[in-house]
């Protein structure tokens, strides 16, 4: 039997399977984390008195574009 990774379940003690699983469950984690940062961002700017991002924000047209205005946003520095 190699070192490599296997095709595996969370179960498996594979050192190397464990490390992968762990990097795996970090990514989904952080992926996570940004998500919800973005759309606390959102609902801030969707209570608020702001208008400038709507037109925007009514356009997209899928997950990713309306992460797209948010994350824009929020590079440019814009806070609800």
């Amino acid at each position: 039997m190699t070192d490599t990774i296997h095709t595996c379940s969370y179960s498996c003690g594979r050192p190397a399977c464990m490390n992968a699983q762990r990097a795996e469950l970090l990514a989904r984690l952080d992926a996570a984390e940004a998500d919800a940062e973005r759309y606390n961002t959102l609902a801030l700017y969707l209570i608020s008195t702001r208008t400038d991002l709507d037109d925007a924000i009514v356009a997209s047209e899928s997950k990713e574009a309306l992460d797209a205005v948010i994350d824009g946003a929020t590079a440019q520095g814009v806070k609800p």
